[in-house]
Formats: C-alpha cells, structure tokens, sequence
C-alpha cells in the first residue's frame, strides 16, 4: 500500500532524526507525535543524509521471483555528512502490477533508510469495510456553562375573557346528610383523643376511665374493638399509629401515647349499655382498674391516647 509524507528536513549542519509509525495492518507511515505510536503500529526511525538525486523514470515491473530467505543483519557503518535536500522528481508511470508471490519468512528488521522524497499525491482508494466498533471511552467532567443575562420583561398581555362558571359539585366529606340526624357513610372513618387521669388515693379495686364520643354518629355499631397497649404493634384490622390512627372497616382501634399506672391496669373497652369488648353507634368507654394493694399505699391513672373507626 502507497502512503506520502511530508517531511521537514534539518538544514544541512544538523543532523534530524525523524520518527514515525508504521501500520503493520494497513501498511501506512505516518509521523509520530509526541504520544508515540497507537496500538499495532511499530516504531521507526531515520535520519537524513546525503543530497537526494532527481528521481529516475519508474521501469516496468517484472515478475515476482521466489523469496529468498533473510540474510543475516550487517554491521552499521558510519555515518556521512548530511547533505542538502534535493528537489523533487517528477514521478514516473506505474507500472503493471506483478503476481503476489508465496510470502517468506519475516526477516530481522533492517536499518532505516534515508527518506526520499515525496510523490505527488494518489487518487483516493475506495472505502475499506469498517472495522469493529472499539471500547466507549471514559466520561468526561460535567461542563459547567456560565448563566446567560436575563432577558428583557415581555409586555404584558391583554386580559382574557372569564370562563363559564362550572356546575356545582356534590357535597363532600364529612358526611352526607342521612335523615335529621346524618351519620358517617359505609366506609368513611373518623378519629379523635381520649385521656383518663385519676389522682392518687387509698381506693383498692376501683375503676376509672374516658369516654369516646364520635363526632359524627355511626349507622349501626361497630362490630369489633382493639385496644393497643403502649408500644404495641400494629394489627391488620388497625393498621395505625397511636399519632396517626385508623381502623378497618366494622372496627373501633384505641391506641396508647401514654402509660403511667401505679397499682392500676386496662380493664376493657365498653359501651353504653355496659358491655365489655363492644362499642357504641355513638362510642365508647375506655376503662382501668385499681388493684390490691397493701394498706397505706396509693393508686393513679395517669393515661392517654388516640381512636379511629371505620363505619361499617
């Protein structure tokens, strides 16, 4: 494969070294740069010497004969003086391309050679088949560009006309209307505070509590109760926090934010007409209980916490 170069030669007191690349794939030459040469290039070199002599006609290529096997490598002689650049030859016509002969075994790598000078330039060759794709280099650093100036304030634009006033829309949460009195629909919750605080005193086994009143009546009671002791964990039926509360639906969840007891416990919940482990359409009781004690010491109820319901 053909390849030119253009070559800067020393003038003819100094001696120029010239480095280049040489593309063991492709067959190129190509100066070297200051990184060196890429992967599969070999590393050359020559110097320059001598006057070039004007460039001869280009005879016409004969038959490839037989390679010959690689000599051994000769002693390098000294080095001449450099001489002055010589001028261009005009470049001769291309002779017949000869038969490829049977490749021979690589020989050792001989001593460069002073450059001749350079052809005039080929006509381009057709496109070779691509290669494949090589490995995505590293990201580079974000760039980080400069603000440009704000723009001037656009004038302001003419007053569009009012739309049509939409329709009304249906009343919403709390809760609809349902008869004089209203209740909470099927499914829809609410939620509130309780605290029960009962001073100190000599009272054995009695019992002390707060009431839950929903704000909004249920339809029907509901139909389950948990109490959640402090630091208790959540159940599926009261998935809640005692900061957050909730309930399932049919379930009344009381949660504990605070517990401070002293020879008193939980009793039960218990609804208006005084059964335990139930609630109220309109809510609940949360009881304690004193216990035994021996005589001379006291009881307290010092209690508080959060509720929600779901309507069944």
């Amino acid at each position: 494969m053909a390849s030119s170069l253009a070559l800067a030669v020393a003038p003819a007191s100094a001696r120029a070294i010239i480095h280049a690349c040489y593309d063991k794939k492709t067959g190129a030459l190509q100066i070297a740069t200051k990184h060196g040469c890429g992967k599969g290039q070999v590393a050359v070199q020559w110097s320059t010497e001598g006057e070039a002599g004007a460039q001869g006609p280009q005879g016409a290529a004969g038959a490839q004969g037989p390679q010959g096997s690689a000599g051994g490598r000769g002693p390098e002689g000294p080095r001449g003086a450099e001489g002055p650049a010589g001028s261009a030859g005009a470049t001769g016509a291309a002779g017949a391309t000869g038969v490829t002969g049977a490749t021979g075994a690589a020989g050792p790598s001989g001593r460069a050679g002073a450059p001749g000078a350079a052809g005039a330039t080929g006509p381009t060759g057709a496109a070779g088949a691509a290669g494949p794709a090589g490995p995505t280099g590293a990201t580079g650093a974000t760039g980080v560009g400069v603000a440009g100036p704000t723009g001037p304030t656009g004038i302001t634009g003419a007053t569009g006309a009012t739309g049509a006033t939409g329709a009304t829309g249906a009343a919403g949460f709390p809760f609809q209307p349902s008869g004089e009195e209203g209740t909470l629909p099927s499914g829809q919750s609410e939620s509130g505070l309780w605290s029960v605080v009962s001073p100190r005193g000599p009272v054995a086994g009695g019992i002390g509590g707060a009431a839950i009143s929903f704000a909004i009546p249920l339809a029907a009671a509901p139909e389950h109760v948990e109490y959640l002791a402090l630091g208790a964990t959540a159940t599926s039926n009261c998935p809640g926090t005692p900061t957050a509360p909730s309930a399932a639906a049919g379930y009344l969840c009381v949660y504990t934010t605070s517990e401070e007891n002293i020879h008193a416990k939980f009793l039960a919940i218990e609804n208006i007409n005084g059964t335990r482990n139930a609630a109220s359409r309109l809510g609940a009781f949360v009881l304690f209980e004193g216990e035994t004690f021996e005589e001379g010491e006291e009881t307290a109820i010092r209690d508080t916490g959060s509720w929600a319901v779901q309507a069944p």
